[in-house]
């Protein structure tokens, strides 16, 4: 687990955003060229778009799930069936670790403004939030992903 979370803080402190971190993680766990994660995690930082909806670490571990899943199961109820009870584990946990599943409320400033970005650098979130959700994201992971 640890390689995998020194992993994605390096490449979210490298410029990848956090879902892009998580998914990356993995890449070679599930045939994925890193490229190709990379690309797919593109539009969800700063919870998708800067929305500062659902956490990209959050957003990045439930496709990772899909995945999982897509690859251990063959019947398409199953599948869909675990995704959601492993869905609903893994966000049941990261909220009670991080408080919410939120980017607004995990960094409560407007990344969307320019005020907003400064006070995340200003307050270094980066360090003290995002960080820490991408390493919870993958704690839980590594428990619920046994293969």
């Amino acid at each position: 687990m640890k390689e995998k979370q020194k992993y994605a803080i390096q490449g979210f402190y490298s410029g990848k955003n956090c879902a892009q971190s998580v998914i990356a993680a993995y890449a070679n766990e599930f045939g994925m060229e890193t490229d190709q994660a990379l690309k797919i995690g593109g539009t969800f930082g700063g919870g998708m778009g800067r929305l500062q909806q659902t956490c990209g670490a959050v957003t990045g571990s439930y496709m990772l799930i899909a995945l999982y899943n897509a690859e251990k199961l063959e019947d398409e109820a199953e599948i869909k069936n675990s995704n959601n009870r492993m869905v609903q584990d893994f966000n049941k946990r990261f909220v009670r670790i991080n408080g919410s599943d939120q980017c607004a409320d995990l960094v409560k400033v407007d990344l969307k403004t320019d005020e907003g970005q400064e006070i995340f650098n200003r307050d270094e979130l980066k360090d003290k939030i995002c960080s820490k959700c991408i390493n919870s994201a993958i704690e839980i992971l590594e428990s619920i992903l046994i293969n």
